[in-house]
């Protein structure tokens, strides 16, 4: 009777631990990183928009040089291109939230989960983003990190390393932190996917694509400092987007005149003052102004183009807004033009 009741009792215990540990394996969803999942969340495509001129969007049509893709209902906010499709952000024209979608050269699908910015890699072969709407746990959706082969439309890491902590209400860290990709540093197997994630006031962290461990990530400096004296090299690849360059901030900004916010482009000759009315380009290093023969009007950056031109939105009251390619110090020429806003513009491959 007596060996009876210690093995019900050790029975219990054990099935009181195995509870415990499902617990806590429940709480812990999504913390660790999974590698080469294979799973398809977008269609494969081959790298066709690559050699295309110039992609833009406009109200809820995509433009590739002259072909245009119906992307259906909502208005397009922000994109991001690669050679392989474009990514698109849209709104709804009522209340909703937005959605990502992703166009090819073979029709346009929605980005699964909730992502949020998109970063390709400098090639244009991976896409990473950061899905809000992860494994659920008690304390809501873990984000996870999630990084796609844009060839083969496979996962090539999920990552929720970084997320939160058990316990953590993820609503309010999300909110506080908002955790993001930022870019990609290195190529082939040295590949290195660099986010933002959820830890401490949110630590700027590289994971490898091809193995998902930790990888060392060179800092950003906080300070671009003085015009004349930028030096392009103290930025990493990884905050260079392949379009629109690196956003900086210019404390003295000799000789565009008290405090600006930048961008330099991908190849570090130029630098483009942004934020005002009128572009200004600068060269770097030297600070010589480049500024293309402008029409009357304002103008914003679009896009810095593969060959060193620059793609420029021009808008001026009660005409339609222009799409200008422009070369730097040189003269302009229109690729493009919309009744209404131009939302984005970005580059091909």
């Amino acid at each position: 009777m007596g060996r009876r009741l210690l093995v019900g009792m050790a029975v219990a215990v054990a099935a009181v631990l195995a509870a415990g540990f499902g617990i806590q394996a429940y709480l812990e969803r999504g913390t660790g990183t999974e590698v080469a999942s294979g799973r398809r969340i977008l269609p494969a495509a081959s790298p066709e928009l690559a050699g295309a001129e110039v992609v833009w969007a406009h109200r809820a049509r995509l433009h590739v040089d002259d072909t245009r893709i119906d992307l259906g209902r909502g208005r397009a906010e922000e994109l991001t291109g690669s050679p392989y499709g474009v990514f698109v952000r849209t709104v709804p024209r009522g209340p909703g939230p937005s959605r990502w979608l992703y166009a090819t050269a073979d029709g346009v699908a929605e980005v699964p989960g909730r992502p949020g910015a998109i970063a390709v890699s400098v090639d244009g072969r991976y896409a990473g983003w950061v899905d809000r709407d992860g494994p659920d746990v008690p304390m809501g959706p873990r984000a996870e990190l999630v990084v796609v082969d844009l060839e083969t439309g496979a996962e090539t890491l999920r990552s929720g390393a970084g997320m939160g902590d058990v316990g953590d209400d993820l609503a309010d860290l999300y909110s506080e932190l908002d955790p993001q990709v930022l870019g990609f540093e290195g190529a082939g197997e040295d590949l290195v996917v660099v986010y933002r994630n959820a830890e401490g006031s949110g630590e700027t962290t590289g994971l490898r694509v091809a193995t998902g461990r930790r990888a060392d990530v060179p800092a950003r400096p906080e300070d671009a400092g003085d015009l004349g004296l930028l030096e392009p090299d103290s930025l990493p690849a990884w905050a260079f987007a392949p379009g629109t360059g690196a956003e900086i901030a210019v404390d003295r900004g000799r000789p565009a005149g008290g405090g600006l916010s930048a961008r330099l482009a991908p190849d570090r000759t130029a630098l483009v003052r942004t934020g005002t009315r009128r572009v200004r380009v600068f060269t770097v290093p030297g600070a010589r102004d480049v500024t293309p023969t402008l029409p009357a009007g304002s103008t914003r950056l679009g896009a810095f183009l593969p060959d060193g031109d620059l793609l420029l939105v021009h808008e001026r009251r009660r005409t339609p807004t222009v799409l200008l390619r422009c070369a730097v110090g040189g003269d302009c020429r229109e690729v493009g033009r919309a009744v209404g806003e131009v939302a984005v513009a970005v580059p091909a491959y």
